[in-house]
């Protein structure tokens, strides 16, 4: 056993400098980890104001603010909502499992005793927890029907007004600290400057497309024989208005006008240009110009008349009755045109300066012949150009886009959109305008395509236009499109040894019949003895007139004849 010990003084003054010490010692801790809380919390506060100012739209801010909140103070879903004049007025996002704050808590037209309309009322955050809300049955209802145990709504204000609400949900009681709540309070003030900056940017960006898309097209015009299709995309970087346009013209002798054009700038200005240089080369179409006529006048208005016009152009004229292209180039990225027996090619003749330079300038013409199921393809430079790429780049970008693309013109861009551009930033706006040549009856269809499974879409295609001008009502039509398909079918599967690789399929309209002919280079292949085929040409015959069948060492040859008017088929 330890005696008791009696203390000197000098124990007693030994003993209080050391717990001097020591105290100074954990003040010091304390102060060290305050000190440390502290620039943890700035930094994390810095690095959530650089991730706030890269977020463009509404949307992003709010994901931004959901996914920074549930790190910080481990919470179990955070919803984002977007709110004015008090009320909710649209879910931004919604995170986390288990409790259903968005359609509980957000829901617009909540009564005004509602902790939601509380937060935004006054401005300041509502933290509801179960032990708190005994008295409050509006809070418990709120808590009920979200399944949470805790929920902290804290009001996005910037200035005199919320715009917006963050909810912070947890399963299970938890001890909130003074300072985690300030965390999210100062979070929700950043976010509500944020937000306001992507509103205002949202609503800009608006009324640039809006401006823009005003002074293009509404739709294109119905010429027989040709099928278009256009695309419009603002630039995504810079949101302002821009000088991108395309236009289609009917001219007075049957022809077509395919123009597109780029006005050198941003802004109000280059829409204005842009607008007169479309009218202009409408006024000009009138008078039947050929395409180096037409951009020199042009070139002349933009020198002489208009301000800050410097301006790329091609202008091209289809002749669908004759399957020929007529055009010329004032500096513009080369059209480039996709056949239908699978050869793509850039049109890089008829180039002459782009328009307003103040120099003296002369325009070629370049002629190209377009056969049926051509498609070719109108474009301004954003399509093609890339900051640290090169140009001849992005050609071959789209040049492989089109070899894998459909024919159908609107199928077609859309294709191309999304190989080349994708859902990445545009540095620029993006014109595309596409023409597909196919001829209607009466004109004769002379159609060769690559004896493949994929040329089978333009077939029918083909088949379907040209019908459109012959005298058959839906369901002969139908018949013989259906009959068209299975020899191409037939000449595609089962021909042997092709010397080329190409079908040929070509149509007229006689005075009493239809007649198809379709030819592969194949010689006929032998009846394989299974029951499943051979049941093409019965097929055939069921939906035609008449069926002929050429069978040489150089090829096979079927004929398909519909009558007018009904008459019982023949094969021959």
């Amino acid at each position: 056993m330890r005696r008791p010990r009696t203390l000197t003084q000098n124990d007693r003054e030994w003993l209080q400098a050391m717990v001097s010490q020591c105290g100074q010692a954990l003040e010091r801790s304390g102060l060290y980890e305050e000190e440390r809380r502290s620039r943890l919390r700035a930094e994390q506060l810095q690095g959530i104001t650089e991730l706030l100012s890269n977020a463009l739209t509404s949307k992003d801010v709010a994901n931004v603010v959901a996914d920074e909140v549930a790190t910080a103070v481990a919470a179990t879903a955070v919803a984002v909502a977007a709110a004015q004049d008090g009320d909710v007025t649209g879910i931004l996002t919604a995170r986390g499992h288990g409790v259903e704050v968005a359609d509980v808590v957000l829901e617009p037209g909540l009564a005004s005793s509602s902790p939601t309309a509380r937060a935004l009322r006054t401005r300041r955050s509502v933290l509801l927890t179960a032990a708190a809300s005994v008295g409050s049955p509006d809070d418990v209802d709120v808590l009920a029907r979200s399944g949470a145990e805790m929920l902290l709504l804290v009001p996005l204000t910037a200035g005199r007004r919320s715009n917006g609400l963050l909810v912070v949900a947890w399963d299970s009681p938890m001890l909130l600290s003074a300072e985690d709540r300030g965390i999210v309070e100062a979070l929700a003030g950043q976010a509500a400057l944020a937000l306001d900056r992507a509103r205002r940017f949202e609503s800009e960006q608006a009324i640039v497309e809006t401006l823009q898309r005003s002074v293009l097209p509404v739709s294109l015009p119905r010429v027989d024989g040709v099928q278009m299709a256009a695309r419009y995309l603002p630039g995504s970087v810079q949101f302002d208005v821009g000088g991108d346009w395309f236009d289609a013209i009917s001219l007075p002798d049957g022809k077509l006008g395919l123009v597109v054009g780029d006005v050198v700038g941003k802004g109000v200005q280059a829409a204005a240009s842009m607008s007169q240089l479309r009218n202009a080369i409408r006024a000009f179409s009138v008078e039947r110009l050929k395409p180096p006529s037409t951009l020199a006048r042009l070139n002349r208005l933009a020198n002489d008349v208009l301000d800050t016009a410097f301006a790329t152009v091609v202008y091209l004229v289809l002749d669908p009755a004759n399957g020929v292209g007529r055009l010329a180039s004032a500096g513009h990225p080369p059209p480039i045109v996709a056949y239908p027996d699978g050869r793509i090619e850039l049109l890089e003749g008829g180039r002459g300066l782009p328009l307003g330079t103040g120099l003296p300038a002369k325009y070629r013409q370049e002629t190209v012949d377009l056969p049926a199921g051509t498609v070719i393809l109108l474009y301004t430079d954003g399509l093609v150009e890339r900051r640290g790429q090169s140009i001849d780049d992005g050609f071959q970008a789209v040049v492989r886009a089109l070899r894998e693309s459909p024919t159908d013109p609107d199928r077609l861009l859309e294709h191309v959109l999304d190989q080349v551009v994708g859902s990445g930033e545009r540095e620029d706006d993006i014109a595309l305008l596409a023409a597909r040549l196919l001829p209607v009856a009466p004109l004769k269809l002379d159609l060769r395509v690559p004896a493949h499974i994929r040329s089978m879409e333009l077939i029918r295609d083909a088949m379907r236009v040209w019908l459109e001008g012959a005298p058959l009502d839906r369901s002969a039509t139908e018949d013989v499109v259906l009959a068209t398909w299975e020899a191409c079918a037939n000449g595609i599967e089962h021909a042997v040894n092709p010397s080329d690789e190409l079908l040929s399929i070509r149509a007229e309209l006689e005075h009493d019949r239809v007649r198809v002919v379709v030819k592969d280079t194949g010689t006929w292949a032998p009846p394989s003895g299974r029951d499943d085929r051979g049941l093409g040409l019965p097929l055939i015959g069921a939906l035609s007139t008449s069926v002929d069948i050429a069978r040489t060492t150089t090829g096979t040859t079927v004929t398909i004849e519909r009558a007018l008017t009904s008459e019982p088929a023949t094969i021959a």
